[in-house]
């Protein structure tokens, strides 16, 4: 056995080229765990409130299957159930005033809604894989009537449209965690040290 000594660097210390090859260390299994998607979870769960979508629970929050980033492509699945809500189209451009396609999806479900006096209801779930049935979902009237065609394909493809949704907010949030600001800052907090040439040591 032998004892060798080496110079090691905080990441500030590095050049540019050694710094690249530290982040890539770090987005490509260093131990920072999984992302942190909670907040992100919760923000889609305040908006399918909003707009009528009350998401299937588990463990205290919205039970949504999802990945970003992976090789198997990306994808969110969420189920629920859908009843119309009072203001929405409103509401969400109060609670995401920047959000056009939030925006859009509520005023597709504002205007079938007031076509059928506000009575549709739905029980669905919804996926964005794309081996998989899009839209599974159940449309129909209060009193328990089915939902016209016209009517139940303009709700599934707002439940489409707002599955999508998830989708691209996850990946928006998985790409910001791996930017370079990110990603430096976060080494530097766990003070990972490097040799001059951006190998973790």
């Amino acid at each position: 056995m032998r004892t060798i000594e080496a110079v090691v660097y905080g990441f500030a210390e590095l050049d540019d080229d050694a710094k690249e090859i530290a982040r890539e260390w770090y987005r490509s299994g260093a131990p920072h765990g999984d992302m942190d998607v909670e907040c992100t979870l919760d923000y889609a769960d305040e908006c399918a409130r909003i707009i009528g979508i009350d998401m299937t629970r588990g463990g205290g929050g919205p039970k949504i299957s999802f990945s970003v980033g992976g090789g198997g492509g990306d994808y969110a699945v969420f189920e629920g159930n859908y009843a119309y809500a009072k203001g929405a189209s409103k509401a969400i451009r109060a609670h995401a005033p920047k959000d056009t396609e939030l925006h859009r999806i509520a005023d597709i479900l504002q205007a079938v809604q007031a076509r059928h006096f506000y009575q549709l209801v739905a029980r669905m779930k919804c996926s964005t894989r794309r081996l998989s049935e899009h839209v599974l979902a159940e449309v129909f009237t209060r009193d328990g009537y089915d939902a016209s065609d016209s009517a139940s394909s303009t709700v599934r493809e707002a439940m489409q449209d707002f599955a999508s949704w998830i989708q691209h907010v996850l990946a928006d949030e998985y790409y910001y965690q791996l930017s370079d600001e990110v990603t430096d800052e976060t080494i530097i907090a766990n003070e990972y040290e490097f040799t001059a040439d951006g190998r973790h040591v």
